[in-house]
C-alpha cells in the first residue's frame, strides 16, 4: 500500500516537471501536389500461394475549387490497368488547424443542386 501512495505524487511531478517531453507525434503537412499512394489489399487463400493481394495506385492530378476552397483531385487506378484512372474525390488541407477535408465524388456531383432540383 505505501508503494501506491508514493507513486502518485512521483508521477504528478513528473508531469509537472516534464510537460514538453509528454506530446504525441509532429504535425507533417499533407502533400498538396504531385503525390502518389499505393494501397495493398491483401486475403486469405486456400490453395498456394495462400495470400491474395490487389494493389491500387493513388495518384493527385490537379485541382478544382468548390465553394470558394481549393480541393486537389484524387484519383486511383489499379497497378494491372495502365490506361484508366477514375475520379475519387477532392481534399483541402487546413494547416492553420491540422486537418484534411475530404470530399467524395458523390457530394461533389450534387454540390450545387438546390433542395428543388
Amino acid at each position: 500500500m505505501k508503494y501506491k501512495i508514493t507513486s502518485i505524487p512521483a508521477l504528478i511531478v513528473l508531469f509537472i516537471v516534464f510537460p514538453n517531453t509528454l506530446k504525441c507525434q509532429d504535425y507533417f503537412p499533407f502533400p498538396s501536389d504531385s503525390a502518389t499512394w499505393y494501397s495493398v489489399y491483401s486475403w486469405p487463400e486456400m490453395i498456394p500461394p495462400y495470400v491474395s493481394y490487389h494493389t491500387i495506385k493513388y495518384e493527385t492530378v490537379g485541382d478544382t475549387v468548390i465553394n470558394n476552397l481549393t480541393y486537389t483531385k484524387l484519383y486511383s487506378q489499379p497497378t494491372n490497368d495502365t490506361e484508366s484512372m477514375s475520379f475519387v474525390g477532392g481534399y483541402r488541407v487546413d494547416s492553420d488547424n491540422e486537418c484534411v477535408y475530404f470530399i467524395d465524388k458523390m457530394i461533389i456531383r450534387n454540390a450545387y443542386c438546390t433542395i428543388s432540383d
